[in-house]
């Protein structure tokens, strides 16, 4: 299919439906008419991966609508051309559509193919395990801009527990949105980065905790303690840290460590004495 059947069947289509179309450098977008944008995207949108590149919305947003109302449908692009990369998402009416979406779909072939359905979260975060020990959280930073990964935030990196100037040989990736993460794992499967192969997954969210349950933590975590550092000289340092605040227990492992405090106000407390006088330590 050229150029200018392409632009015919998009125009052709837009021409036929109630959305309105928007380009962007990598993606086009449809939007319903009338949409005010007072529905909640939390939960009511899809990933769709393994699209067929030469696939247009007049076959691919009917497709998505056989399960119920699409608000907005995002095809991501090849950057300046109609081609898709292989992805869009897909934003329902309504949670409880997504999730039928995503499960009915997913059994279901579009031009002979299954695609790959995930629901949005809010998960942010890949794994990129493989790193070579010696190099820098700025180095593989400016690596994956080179390799064209975009939307990064930040990486974070811990350092070995055998010597501080080495890593542990993977660093967590954090991205604005959860789409350009799952594009990244996608598109970037096969990523060889110091002459080796990357493994890279998602990174599993911490769970979420509530604020009844937060007000009654009375232990600590602190991490970077220098492994080498004795139980007791450990303790001896929390203790000169925190004055007359009464500790409970102190458990050290490695390089981190938990504090266990009698209440919550004396961890409250010991939280910011620390803070202000071994930052580094505190998480």
């Amino acid at each position: 299919m050229n150029y200018s059947e392409m632009i015919n069947r998009i125009q052709k289509y837009q021409a036929t439906t109630n959305y309105r179309l928007i380009y962007g450098i990598t993606h086009r977008s449809w939007e319903m008419d009338g949409w005010s944008h007072s529905v909640p995207l939390e939960k009511s949108q899809i990933f769709v991966s393994g699209i067929p590149r030469d696939a247009l919305e007049d076959e691919l947003i009917p497709f998505f609508t056989t399960i119920g109302v699409v608000l907005k449908f995002k095809l991501l692009t090849i950057k300046n051309s109609l081609y898709n990369s292989g992805c869009a998402v897909v934003t329902y009416c309504h949670s409880r559509v997504a999730e039928v979406a995503s499960k009915a779909l997913s059994d279901t072939h579009f031009n002979g193919i299954i695609l790959t359905m995930e629901k949005v979260s809010d998960n942010c975060r890949l794994y990129l395990g493989g790193i070579p020990e010696t190099k820098s959280k700025d180095e593989v930073w400016k690596t994956l801009i080179h390799c064209g990964i975009t939307g990064i935030v930040d990486v974070i990196m811990y350092k070995s527990y055998r010597k501080n100037c080495l890593n542990r040989g993977y660093v967590f990736v954090e991205f604005r949105t959860y789409v350009e993460a799952a594009q990244t794992r996608l598109l970037h499967k096969n990523l060889i980065l110091w002459g080796q192969k990357m493994v890279i997954e998602w990174s599993v969210p911490l769970p979420a905790i509530n604020d009844d349950i937060m007000s009654k933590v009375k232990i600590l975590f602190l991490r970077n303690i220098e492994v080498t550092m004795p139980q007791e000289s450990f303790e001896l340092l929390i203790k000169d840290s925190i004055g007359n605040i009464q500790l409970e227990k102190v458990y050290k492992f490695k390089d981190y460590a938990f504090i266990h405090l009698l209440t919550r106000n004396d961890a409250q407390h010991a939280l910011e004495l620390l803070q202000g006088n071994n930052r580094s330590l505190i998480n």
